[in-house]
């Protein structure tokens, strides 16, 4: 027998699925059925062995057009230079016909994607309600053996693009059913059960690999998520999860998840925080296949660092990857923090190398012979990672905690480059300034006192100034003395920090290791070395002083931070600490006297400083009786003023936690204004009370930073509003969309309003026609707007709307299409705005679903149906897809009666 030729095989094509010249009448199965035997007589398979095992004219018919495009795809060249559009459609049509009729008929329920999106072959349609068939596993493996053929043919032939662009669900779908199905009748261990078509699974199992392998990643992973987007049984959901976990091993699995489910907004170019959120579980979810989670984290914590290094030029992947870095030390504190944290890290940890540590040979050494424990470029990227971890994210207690370690040499390089002007200061500065200003007061005091005062920090590295204006870290030479805190600039830095709080509790741990004596006696007999420990003493002095002198009665406060004082300072044997505490209590208590409000509930702290007071009458230093006299004259004097009915202040947490976020809005770092509007929003959505008092206060902050340029410091502020309408709608509303509709204001601010007004949408959902009134108008209004991109965000607003709540626009349902049918009509330039109006008619369809004819009517079906296919051959890619789709769903709900 002659083999057939690649025009013949496309002839054959032609015959079976070519433009319909059949005619006939009757009932439409029986028309189907005579169209199809017509043409598998005339493309000569009528009596073809190889359709067999085929029972029924829809599954010889899909066996017929499989095997014309095995035949195909076997003498297609890679040039395709043969292959004319027509005959591209064709290949298309034959694949629709085997996925159709070959494939869908024969899988379970909830295994497979919806049918209406799987075909806009016309003959196909006259099957609706008739696709169901009877099991055959002998005839689903067949037709999946070829199909898995040619998307494992190492040639890209165009009949294999097209099957792992269009078709690799339906492909996956198939296999897995036959491969995994527990109504197979055996388990995964048995080759086949009594009536023998359980045979199929290994072999099927065995093809999936083989496709799975094939295929790309980024297709195969879109495939899977589609699938699982189907609501599939519970077998075939934990299968999809089984291959998707094992895409996330691969050596590029992360980027892939991210280029898969990242897109970005289309006004802003910015990322939607669902979507981020949404990449962030997946990849926290450990995969049953890996051996264990540290063995999960050795695979893909590297490609998030290698990720978080991206240039500019992908920053919506980097800043994924940093959002999704704080997300897994939030859960997985330990292994990220040893498998990512920490190498990212590891240029600045060297800062505690000790010279014995370093190996004798293969350190690199500067031009003085110097080892060279961190260079000046790891140390640059290190620093700028590190910033990008801070202003990707709300700054975390996981996030801030691995960062603790690297506190004192951040500091000391910040230090340095002040001195040197090198380059890193700015960014270093801005890392230590969110750091203190967000950690809890405690243990930032923590860090800040192992970074100043903490003797063994960093003693065997040294730093000095890197040839392209950066630093380098190098060992300490022997004859180069240790550096020494500068207390001035130290100081300078502390007013850059701008944390009363934090200065009070960093004070308190001065005043406490200057009481207590025996810190400094233990310290030299453990170490022997005197002046150090005196030098320590005395920086911690110097400290003391100048925080008294800068700050005053600002770093002492509350009754249990005075106790604490007189406990260490006033009961020490130490004269030189005594008379450092009998000044500072004087300063503090006199500098209080116009404040008596801040005295009550304070009777039992001066108590007790009168008890201890009262121990220093017979001192023998004359100067420290003076100074305890005058100051228990002072205690006296206030106590006397405090009446007995006067009790502590009434907690204000609420207050002073909102008082403390509105600053934090206000300050010139952005990680620290994102986080107070986060603490804002907390507040909001858990409905304090303070908030609805003050809710102009809050709402107008929210606006305000609506218009920064920054994507972190808006994104924050959009989710900001959306929690306020969600919370207050009845109050906030108003001045949202007023904004929304003033042209005097910015575009980019209107359309980040927007935004804003799309997330309270689709919250409202079907309880959107309360707020109707107060939303509807203005947007219904933005449709005029003389700026396209408003009106794509209009209409983007009312193609969610369309979606969850498609009642709220019945009165303006016909002026909606006709305002539609102009637009995309007369904005034939406008891509984005067309796409906005393809998006609305999807809403429609989706959202009144069979209920649509009654809604807008037979007229106004048509019309939709007519803008439709207009857009089927609009030039954007994207209007066709949607359009295509959105026809698809229309003709499958709407029935032939309404005579469309």
């Amino acid at each position: 027998m002659t083999t057939p030729s690649l025009k013949d095989s496309l002839r054959t094509a032609e015959l079976l699925v070519g433009p319909n010249v059949e005619g006939g009448t009757g009932k439409k199965e029986v028309d189907a059925a005579s169209v199809i035997r017509a043409r598998l007589e005339r493309a000569g398979f009528s009596d073809n062995e190889r359709l067999q095992p085929a029972t029924n004219y829809k599954g010889r018919f899909a066996l017929a057009c499989l095997q014309c495009l095995l035949s195909v795809n076997q003498l297609i060249t890679l040039d395709e230079s043969e292959v004319g559009a027509g005959d591209l459609r064709l290949l298309d049509t034959l694949l629709q016909v085997v996925v159709f009729l070959g494939v869908y008929p024969l899988l379970q329920p909830n295994v497979g994607l919806p049918i209406a999106a799987r075909t806009r072959y016309t003959m196909l349609l006259d099957f609706e309600g008739d696709v169901k068939g009877t099991s055959n596993d002998a005839l689903l493996f067949r037709i999946s053996d070829g199909l898995a053929s040619m998307v494992c043919d190492e040639r890209n032939t165009v009949v294999k693009r097209f099957l792992v662009t269009k078709y690799l669900p339906d492909v996956f779908a198939a296999l897995l059913q036959s491969g995994y199905s527990p109504q197979n009748g055996a388990s995964d261990e048995t080759q086949e059960n009594q009536s023998g078509e359980s045979s199929y699974r290994q072999p099927a199992a065995k093809l999936l690999s083989n496709v799975f392998a094939s295929a790309s990643s980024a297709h195969s992973m879109e495939a899977l998520f589609s699938l699982l987007r189907s609501r599939p049984a519970p077998w075939f959901k934990a299968r999809c999860s089984h291959l998707l976990s094992q895409i996330l091993l691969r050596p590029t699995g992360i980027r892939t998840l991210f280029e898969c489910l990242l897109q970005p907004q289309s006004e802003t170019g910015s990322q939607d925080t669902q979507q981020l959120q949404k990449v962030a579980q997946v990849i926290s979810s450990v995969p049953k296949q890996a051996a264990s989670v540290d063995e999960y984290f050795s695979i893909i914590c590297p490609q998030l660092l290698l990720l978080l290094k991206t240039a500019d030029n992908a920053k919506i992947v980097s800043t994924a990857a940093a959002y999704v870095t704080t997300h897994l030390l939030s859960k997985y504190f330990d292994q990220t923090r040893t498998y990512l944290i920490n190498p990212i890290l590891a240029p600045l940890l060297a800062y505690y190398t000790e010279a014995t540590d370093l190996p004798p040979t293969d350190t690199p050494q500067d031009l003085d012979g110097n080892p060279i424990l961190s260079t000046e470029p790891a140390l640059t990227t290190t620093i700028l990672l590190i910033r990008r971890l801070l202003t990707s994210n709300t700054i975390s207690d996981p996030l801030r905690r691995s960062l603790h370690p690297v506190i004192p040499p951040l500091y000391d390089i910040y230090a340095f480059a002040t001195l040197t002007a090198a380059h890193v200061r700015q960014p270093v500065q801005d890392i230590l300034l969110a750091f203190f200003r967000t950690e809890d007061k405690t243990d930032a005091s923590a860090v800040l006192w192992q970074t100043i005062v903490d003797v063994r920090r960093g003693e065997g590295s040294a730093l000095k100034r890197g040839g392209e204006g950066g630093v380098v870290m190098i060992a300490r030479p022997p004859d180069l003395p240790r550096a020494v805190v500068d207390v001035d600039a130290f100081m300078e830095f502390l007013a850059l920090v701008d944390n009363d709080a934090l200065v009070g509790s960093l004070f308190l741990r001065l005043i406490e290791h200057l009481g207590t004596s025996d810190v400094f006696e233990s310290a030299e007999d453990e170490e022997g070395d005197e002046g150090e420990n005196a030098t320590e003493k005395l920086l911690i002095t110097q400290l003391t002083l100048a925080l008294m002198q800068t700050y005053g009665d600002r770093i002492l406060t509350s009754p249990s931070q005075i106790i604490l004082f007189a406990k260490n300072m006033l009961l020490t044997s130490d004269d030189e600490s005594v008379s450092l505490g009998l000044a500072l209590l004087t300063a503090v208590i006199d500098a209080r006297v116009d404040d008596p409000e801040s005295d009550k509930g304070m009777q039992p702290v001066f108590d007790e400083l009168l008890t201890i007071l009262q121990t220093f009458r017979e001192h023998p230093d004359e100067s420290v009786r003076g100074m305890a006299m005058e100051l228990r004259v002072l205690v006296v004097t206030r106590a006397s003023g405090l009446t007995a009915g006067d009790g502590p202040a009434a907690p204000q947490s609420s207050a002073e936690t909102l008082q403390t976020a509105l600053k934090d809005v206000g300050d010139e770092l952005l990680p620290v204004r994102a986080y107070g509007m986060h603490v804002i929003r907390n507040l909001v959505l858990a409905r304090d009370d303070l908030v609805a008092d003050r809710i102009g206060d809050v709402t107008d902050v929210f606006l305000a930073q609506l218009r920064d340029d920054d994507s972190f410091i808006y994104l924050n502020a959009i989710k900001g509003l959306s929690a306020l309408t969600d919370a207050y709608p009845s109050l906030t509303l108003h001045a949202i969309t007023t904004r929304y509709t003033t042209p005097t204001l910015p575009l980019d601010y209107r359309l980040r309003i927007g935004e804003a007004l799309l997330q309270t949408i689709q919250r409202l959902g079907t309880a959107f026609a309360k707020y109707a009134p107060e939303i509807l108008p203005p947007v219904l209004r933005t449709l005029h707007d003389s700026h396209p991109e408003l009106r794509g965000s209009a209409l983007g607003l009312l193609g969610m709307l369309a979606e969850t709540s498609p009642y709220a626009l019945i009165p303006y349902i016909h002026q909606l299409l006709s305002y539609t049918d102009s637009l995309l009509t007369l904005e034939t330039d406008t891509a984005p705005t067309r796409r906005a109006a393809v998006a609305l008619l999807v809403g429609l369809v989706r959202g009144f679903k069979g209920d649509i004819v009654s809604q807008v009517g037979v007229e106004g079906v048509r019309r939709i149906k007519g803008m439709l296919g207009r857009c089927e051959g609009d030039a954007d890619g994207v209007v066709r897809g949607h359009a295509g789709v959105a026809r698809g769903d229309l003709e499958a709900w709407v029935r032939v009666g309404v005579g469309l």
